[in-house]
């Protein structure tokens, strides 16, 4: 009898002491918290760890530290990419932004792909851990699919570009192509961070080059500039920098005529503030100074002092100049082609 007993306590030692050693076991640090995951290797996965007082949070951190590798594409409202999405007119350039938002939709695809592959709580100081996974053998492919399908459209407008009798449709379509080898240029960038190998893939139509066929193609558009109104040596200076900053040979006897004329009013004071109402007017001709349109800014500066208001409505008069002359322009430039 006492041999059973003894028996029996030395195997409930046993068991306690096997499940005691699980436990540690269960919870012991997994590799990835501090280094490379033996089950997901940096060579096969690109992953991120998340820590935080709540498993949520950790997740959502882990995540985080794989998407910051996508942040341009997923971010990708460029000023080219935005120029091109608001030109696109033609049947050819409508197809390319067809293209370019389904690539955005896939790079956000690619996010949403991420896996939490493991999670683990420290039980000494309660913290969460988490491990975000992505295969990088999936994602290069799909990432070479979407470069492919930008080389695609760029030939289809390359293509057009050289068919197209008008200079302007030309120089539109070269902004469209622009903004297309823009998004593929972020696209190969993520590439080299998730192949395995860190190859990229060379370009037919390297963005460089296509700036400077564009740039050509623009200084091919001859502009005279004449200002009017208030301040009129200064918005004359101004109007002639912006439009030769924004790419026009800015000519006399040139094809197009560009008038710009600025004026302001004084507002009632309110307190210690000065405010004058500006307007900034352009109108644009062309062969036999046949009308093309115009299009009007009004705004509104203020300053403590009067005079120093006055002279904010030169300064945003520039500012305006600079920012919206050639959008505009090429507005009216394509209502009369």
């Amino acid at each position: 009898m006492a041999n059973k007993i003894l028996i029996s306590a030395f195997t409930a030692i046993l068991l306690s002491a096997c499940a005691s050693q699980d436990t540690r076991n269960n919870n012991a640090q997994p590799d990835w918290v501090m280094s490379q995951s033996q089950q997901y290797p940096r060579s096969s996965y690109l992953s991120g760890v998340g820590e935080a007082d709540s498993m949520s949070d950790a997740k959502s951190r882990a995540r985080a530290e794989i998407a910051s590798i996508f942040n341009v594409t997923v971010q990708s409202s460029s000023s080219d990419l935005s120029s091109f999405q608001q030109s696109s007119l033609d049947q050819t350039a409508s197809h390319s932004l067809e293209v370019s938002r389904q690539i955005d939709s896939r790079s956000q695809q690619r996010l949403e792909g991420v896996k939490i592959a493991e999670m683990w709580q420290d039980p000494l100081t309660q913290r969460y851990y988490a491990l975000a996974i992505l295969p990088r053998q999936i994602t290069a492919m799909n990432l070479r699919k979407d470069i492919e399908q930008l080389d695609s459209a760029t030939a289809t407008l390359v293509t057009r570009i050289q068919q197209s009798p008008s200079l302007v449709q030309k120089i539109r379509l070269s902004g469209d192509a622009i903004a297309l080898q823009h998004q593929r240029r972020e696209l190969n960038k993520q590439l080299q961070v998730v192949s395995a190998t860190g190859q990229s893939i060379s370009s037919s139509y390297p963005l460089e080059k296509l700036r400077q066929d564009r740039t050509e193609l623009l200084s091919r558009i001859t502009v005279t500039a004449e200002a009017s109104g208030s301040e009129q040596n200064a918005l004359q200076s101004a109007l002639e920098d912006a439009l030769a900053n924004q790419g026009f040979s800015v000519t006399p006897n040139a094809a197009y005529v560009i008038k710009a004329s600025l004026n302001s009013t004084p507002l009632p004071p309110q307190g210690n503030w000065y405010y004058e109402k500006g307007s900034l007017d352009i109108s644009l001709s062309g062969e036999n100074k046949q009308s093309l349109g115009g299009y009007s800014w009004n705004f509104k500066v203020s300053s403590s002092d009067p005079t120093l208001t006055q002279l904010r409505v030169m300064e945003q008069a520039k500012k305006v100049l600079n920012a919206e002359l050639s959008a505009k322009l090429f507005e009216l430039l394509e209502k009369s082609n």
